[in-house]
């Protein structure tokens, strides 16, 4: 329901890695990226050869390009041309610092640097162009992966595995239906114990420390709350109170006129799968250039076909999706339907209406934190409040792991002021204080080496 790519280089890829998650799941590179300019569907290069062979570019708008992206995958946070220029517009940025033309420039902010607006600032998108210029050539010419049967959903199941083979207990398809703190002195939450009642499990659950999304911490309990938030180096200020997405099957594929990318396999990490044609693909809406669209927001469309594993042969789905800056009250289905519109006419469907098998429109909301901010280490709390979902098309993978991180050592702080230690191997608890050097633990038991039939 949140469809997004990996960075090939990031923290998320960093976790698969480290956690053997990889082994359980599968990737593609991504396909075409394209950019529509207001006129015409362009592709954007995906390398300095694609660059040198772009007819469109003159001599001159090459080199100065080049020298951009020389700059942009440099140590440029001290540069002399980032100098008081870290919280103006990107867009302007590119245009008066390298001379960019109009057009390579809303092609950077928005097809590189994924900017949701064009007021986004400097410094944040600076780093996405590094993090895609890094992340090129990792395990082919594409930046980014997709993963297989349905994404990060399929990654949240691999997590899942690793967890409860090593330890970990799950209870899936329950309601929670209370939780109350007790036995905790009133003025203070660092004793405090939390019982949780599941729904159909006579028992209740009992917790020092709670860590949970903001729509199940009842009300009597805020107060006792942090939240938990990581902006990293690439989100920025990103002020999105909502998203408007839709999802639609078709049965031919998008065309985006683009020559299909390579594959090849990295040294480490997970397994990239090769395809013989692209059947993923990026195609961004910069604001202001769809009629009847968005002037404000941009715009991705996310296609994935059968090579995906998630959908069957002869079938694609495309995903839209839009940041709401302001809450409105006009429906998704209007507010998307340009953009849908403008894609089914893209499909191969000589000379033929291309209406979409199953379609659907919806507004995810972005909850507001509840709680307090996190304390420092000398005054944890006892509840941590995960952030809403980054609504960043190819930024959310990697929030999403930096938050993780940060919450575990804001759990494990807590835990060691109230237990005076923390036992890795989930041995009983002991005074002795336990150093944690890193956020994977050693390896231990595998999947092969378990007895629970995984």
């Amino acid at each position: 329901m949140s469809p997004s790519v990996i960075p090939a280089v990031g923290p998320l890829i960093s976790s698969l890695v480290s956690s053997g998650v990889s082994r359980y799941g599968s990737f593609k590179l991504l396909g075409p990226v394209a950019i529509f300019d207001g006129v015409r569907v362009k592709p954007v290069p995906q390398s300095k050869e694609d660059i040198f062979r772009d007819k469109n570019l003159s001599h001159i708008d090459k080199r100065r390009l080049m020298r951009f992206l020389m700059f942009a995958a440099g140590e440029f946070e001290q540069s002399k041309e980032l100098i008081d220029n870290t919280d103006i517009p990107f867009l302007d940025f590119l245009t008066s610092t390298f001379s960019l033309t109009e057009e390579i420039a809303r092609t950077i902010t928005f097809a590189m640097a994924y900017c949701s607006s064009q007021s986004e600032p400097t410094l944040p998108a600076l780093h996405r162009v590094r993090n895609c210029l890094r992340s090129t050539g990792r395990y082919g010419p594409s930046a980014f992966l997709v993963g297989y049967y349905g994404g990060s959903g399929e990654i949240a199941q691999g997590f899942c595995r690793t967890s409860a083979v090593n330890g970990g207990v799950y209870i899936l398809g329950r309601n929670v239906l209370a939780i109350n703190r007790t036995d905790g002195n009133s003025e203070t939450s660092r004793q405090s114990r939390y019982t949780i009642e599941v729904e159909g499990i006579p028992e209740s659950l009992i917790s020092q420390c709670l860590i949970s999304s903001p729509h199940h911490v009842p009300e009597h309990l805020c107060s006792l709350a942090a939240s938990t938030s990581t902006l990293g180096p690439t989100t920025g200020i990103l002020q999105a109170v909502a998203v408007a997405r839709c999802i639609a099957i078709v049965e031919r594929p998008i065309l985006l006129n683009s020559p299909p990318p390579g594959t090849s396999h990295g040294d480490e990490g997970p397994t990239v799968a090769e395809a013989p044609e692209p059947d993923t693909s990026i195609l961004v809406f910069p604001p202001g250039s769809l009629p009847h669209g968005s002037t404000t927001s941009s715009v991705h469309v996310l296609t994935t076909g059968p090579g995906t594993m998630s959908a069957p042969a002869g079938k694609w789905i495309i995903y839209i999706t839009m940041p709401l800056f302001e809450l409105t009250a006009t429906s998704p289905e209007s507010l998307l339907k340009p953009y849908l519109d403008f894609v089914l006419s893209l499909a191969d469907s000589s000379g033929l209406e291309t209406r979409p098998l199953f379609l659907t429109h919806y507004i995810q909301h972005l909850r507001p934190s509840r709680g307090s901010p996190a304390p420092e280490d000398d005054n944890p709390c006892s509840i941590l409040i995960t952030p809403s979902l980054c609504p960043h098309t190819t930024q959310s993978p990697d929030e999403a792991a930096l938050v993780a991180e940060a919450i575990f050592w804001k759990a494990v702080s807590f835990l060691k002021s109230v237990r005076g230690g923390l036992q890795l191997s989930g041995a009983e608890s002991s005074a002795e204080d336990i150093a944690i050097e890193g956020f994977w633990p050693p390896a231990g038991v595998t999947d092969e080496e378990s007895d629970d039939g995984w």
